[in-house]
């Protein structure tokens, strides 16, 4: 059976909540303040549903290598440093990340994503920051999220990754087609799902 955490709220902890079993289910919570809001370890896999993550000095959600963190629903405020620490694997749709002072998500090259269908915002730092590995290189699927502009150049500068530096990132973050408003919709044909997409010609 997964561990389950439901309706509560942690304020001003150090970690909000650290899952460290196989599975886990945190559903409708608030994590206001402190240094981390929730820390993944131990081979943990987190289902987070409905959540709010606000006010951390550090990072909203820490992915630790080895863990999985599923997220839905969720929102990480613009009042942090980073929004995700990613070193594990991140999935997920329907979140809104507003952003952090440094970056909205931080990864690394052992890290994987498949991140589709949320609002990835930027709050005046980078949007992602990858780096570092070694051949082959590997890609972080970020495609079909909103960017908060449907700007191709500007998305690009908000991102570090290989397309940056050639020589030593063998990471590229794949964050085409991007979606051209706002998400999570609900659209009424096949038709007008394609109408939420962009990709440059």
């Amino acid at each position: 059976m997964p561990a389950s955490v439901r309706n509560s709220t942690f304020t001003d902890c150090k970690i909000g909540f650290v899952p460290q079993i196989v599975q886990s289910e945190v559903t409708n919570c608030v994590v206001d303040g402190g240094v981390v809001g929730c820390y993944l370890q131990f081979g943990a896999t987190a289902t987070i549903r409905e959540c709010r993550f606000l006010n951390q000095e550090s990072v909203g959600l820490v992915i630790n290598s080895g863990c999985h963190g599923e997220l839905f629903d969720t929102v990480f405020e613009a009042s942090m440093l980073r929004n995700i620490g990613d070193y594990g694997l991140l999935t997920g749709s329907g979140n809104l990340l507003m952003g952090g002072f440094d970056s909205t998500i931080i990864s690394t090259y052992s890290a994987a994503v498949s991140f589709h269908g949320n609002d990835i915002l930027n709050a005046g730092g980078l949007t992602i920051r990858v780096e570092g590995g070694i051949p082959p290189t590997k890609f972080h699927d970020y495609s079909s999220n909103y960017w908060g502009t449907t700007d191709f150049a500007q998305i690009s500068n908000w991102i570090i990754d290989q397309a940056d530096d050639t020589l030593h990132n063998y990471v590229f973050v794949d964050f085409r087609p991007i979606a051209i408003g706002p998400l999570p919709v609900e659209p009424s044909s096949m038709g007008s799902l394609k109408a939420l997409f962009a990709d440059p010609k």
